[in-house]
């Protein structure tokens, strides 16, 4: 699968080893590693007596990833087309926390215009930061959350109305 890293194509692998474990290939980078579990966000991973951990959350525009306080954010190369939705999809315009997190930020207010991209909501969990961006140009319809609030994976955090005739349609 191929996906795409401050404008750079980075293929990723991830190969059953005969005798079991998995072969692991970020780029020209790539591991072995004995053992993998995947619960909910947290995709662990084991080579030799080390266990490694990585966050994960998928969004409608990529992927997070994050693991040592650091965190990335990929997007799917042009050949893989976009979800229309999911867990923390933002087809409908509605923000949703990718994981349990605390919100940070709250940058915009009801019935204030908003760009596509702009980031309208920052979260953190586990020492990384998630920051929601419009999906399309419109205004705040809703803002569900505060700053200092706790929310659970999937919440509502800000909805967003699509302005008329400027919504960009996937496709």
């Amino acid at each position: 699968m191929q996906w795409k890293w401050k404008d750079t194509q980075v293929p990723v692998e991830i190969t059953p080893l005969v005798g079991g474990g998995f072969r692991l290939q970020v780029g020209d980078w790539a591991v072995e590693v004995d053992a993998v579990r995947w619960e909910g966000p947290r995709l662990a991973f084991r080579q030799g007596a080390t266990w490694y951990t990585l966050w994960v959350a998928e969004t409608q525009e990529g992927v997070w990833v994050g693991t040592q306080g650091r965190v990335w954010f990929l997007e799917p190369s042009r050949g893989r087309p976009k979800r229309s939705g999911g867990p923390s999809g933002t087809g409908d315009g509605r923000l949703r926390a990718p994981v349990p997190a605390q919100v940070r930020e709250i940058r915009v207010q009801e019935g204030e215009r908003v760009s596509q991209g702009q980031v309208v909501v920052v979260l953190e969990a586990m020492k990384m930061e998630f920051r929601l961006q419009a999906p399309f140009p419109g205004v705040v319809k809703r803002v569900a959350a505060s700053p200092g609030q706790v929310v659970e994976r999937e919440s509502v955090v800000v909805e967003i109305l699509p302005l008329e005739g400027e919504r960009q349609h996937e496709g």
